[in-house]
């Protein structure tokens, strides 16, 4: 009986671990599906300048955006310095495969495909601790992608 007592608890511990932990964010297996300049989402790299750019420091809720209009790139940052966001307009740039330019029913079946499932909100996707939107034009082109880490990851 008093090993029942133990291992009862032990196992739930265990299990709550294992149910929180696949929330978590895997900034290396992510940032392996992010090609824009090198960035790193999670990384405490304050990118002032990218790609020889300069950026404009904009406050926000969260913390700050860098804008670089000349690349059609936007960085957003918490308030302790980590990247939380990416937002690209730039057809050179990916996130997990899906560029600007694309077709957004395209990069639905690519993204569906890696795992994402649809949010709450249009165009707005969850997955592996993070939500994916897709901003596409009223012919269902993409002008722009954006990831951040979810808000309950």
């Amino acid at each position: 009986m008093r090993a029942a007592t133990t291992i009862v608890p032990l196992t739930l511990t265990l299990v709550l671990l294992w149910g929180c932990s696949h929330l978590a964010v895997n900034a290396e297996q992510v940032n392996r599906q992010v090609d824009v300049f090198g960035v790193e989402l999670l990384s405490r790299v304050d990118h002032r300048e990218l790609a020889g750019v300069a950026a404009e420091r904009e406050p926000c809720v969260l913390g700050h955006e860098y804008d670089f209009s000349a690349l059609q790139v936007t960085l957003g940052y918490t308030r302790d310095g980590t990247l939380r966001a990416v937002t690209t307009r730039n057809g050179a740039n990916s996130l997990f495969g899906v560029r600007p330019g694309d077709r957004r029913a395209d990069a639905v079946h690519r993204i569906e495909g890696l795992g994402f499932q649809a949010g709450a909100i249009q165009d707005t996707y969850n997955g592996h601790g993070l939500l994916l939107t897709l901003l596409p034009d009223e012919d269902g082109t993409l002008f722009g992608v954006r990831l951040e880490i979810a808000p309950d990851a």
